[in-house]
């Protein structure tokens, strides 16, 4: 009823048929109809990509995709994963720790229900990355996003990059990285949340209907800019990103 109520439901919780899951859950609807989530496998080495055709009430696994070399059950291997649409297609990202790099991986989708295998990319200089978002654009590219992991032990700044793939799941690859932004987020916990520090969790929309490749924009925390420079963005490459080579300022930006 568009919202207006709302009932509860619990997934991949070991009383339906699909792999137990951990957290970080993330859903997406696409044009026909499919209803996508991605989340942690209870494996804590796996990521998972599940569909749905009847609008949540069941599921199915797409595939559950461990990180290389990984073990079940030990230190957390992968996270943060996101899922995105469009152009007949579905996509995820996530942050492979234990392998120290962010993956892409994409499928087709033909119809309801409809999904092929996904394939999967390690994005170019992703090294020590995560924390990202994916987005597919009006004519199926594809952009990840992430930012240097702040747990990494690499000094402040931490870095925020882009990669495109120009024609998603065509013979194209992903670009090497474009520098977005630093970002100073701190790691340090805070009073109300003492085990746990705050990262960026970038986050990227598409929004397609302005002229033949859209508009990008982010959104990401930054709660202690550095001092005298409170807009840290940097000169990005000319491309689908910044047509026009000028330089970016602002807390929610857009790109032409």
């Amino acid at each position: 009823d568009g919202g207006l109520s709302w009932a509860p439901g619990r997934i991949a919780d070991g009383n339906d048929e699909i792999p137990l899951g951990l957290g970080d859950p993330k859903a997406v609807f696409d044009e026909f109809g499919n209803l996508f989530v991605t989340y942690l496998g209870a494996a804590r080495n796996t990521v998972v990509l599940v569909v749905s055709k009847d609008g949540g009430k069941t599921f199915r696994l797409v595939e559950e995709i461990p990180a290389p070399g990984s073990s079940p059950g030990g230190s957390l291997a992968v996270d943060q994963p996101s899922v995105a649409v469009g152009a007949g297609s579905v996509w995820i990202t996530y942050q492979d720790k234990f392998n120290h790099h962010v993956i892409a991986a994409g499928a087709a989708v033909t119809g309801r229900d409809q999904v092929g295998s996904l394939a999967s990319f390690i994005v170019p200089g992703s090294e020590e990355g995560g924390f990202g978002d994916i987005k597919v654009g009006p004519q199926g590219q594809v952009l990840v996003s992430w930012q240097t992991d702040p747990t990494s032990g690499l000094p402040a700044p931490n870095r925020v990059y882009t990669s495109l793939d120009s024609d998603g799941l065509g013979t194209g690859v992903f670009s090497p990285p474009r520098p977005l932004a630093n970002t100073f987020t701190p790691i340090a916990p805070f009073p109300f949340m003492p085990t746990q520090g705050v990262v960026s969790e970038l986050n990227l929309a598409w929004d397609g209907n302005l002229g033949e490749m859209g508009r990008v924009y982010v959104a990401f925390t930054e709660p202690t800019p550095p001092p005298g420079n409170p807009e840290n963005f940097s000169d990005l490459p000319p491309g689908i990103l910044n047509r026009s080579g000028h330089p970016v300022h602002g807390y929610q930006v857009g790109f032409p």
